[in-house]
């Protein structure tokens, strides 16, 4: 069995999963757009996989408390970074036309949360 360790990287992994996957879609254009990005990023798109191999072994409660974990962490950051951390998930959002509702609803739940504005 696997480990799994959040981190900085798996913490930004996990609301990738969770906005991309809020359509219930997450077409080949938007895999491939968030393993360039990752790469730009330095992150590696394999930890990436990683990180979702593991979600899929967890039930929809367990993820979800993984998932308000990883916004717990993230939460620390300075205001800069949790405001590039929403713009890369919303531009990820967009990749395969307009923002679903879905995706908005939890784009907009992250400004909350991080305290942000919109």
């Amino acid at each position: 069995m696997s480990t799994f360790e959040l981190n900085d990287e798996s913490a930004i992994d996990l609301l990738i999963f969770w906005v991309e996957g809020a359509d219930g879609l997450m077409g080949y254009e938007e895999d491939k757009e968030v393993n360039e990005i990752l790469n730009e990023m330095s992150y590696s798109p394999q930890n990436y996989q990683h990180t979702i191999n593991y979600l899929n072994g967890l039930t929809t409660k367990h993820i979800d408390d993984k998932i308000d974990e990883a916004i717990e962490w993230t939460k620390k950051y300075e205001e800069q970074k949790r405001r590039y951390i929403l713009a890369l998930l919303q531009n990820l959002a967009e990749i395969d036309g307009p923002m679903s509702k879905e995706e908005r609803e939890k784009i907009d739940e992250l400004h909350v949360r991080y305290g942000l504005s919109n």
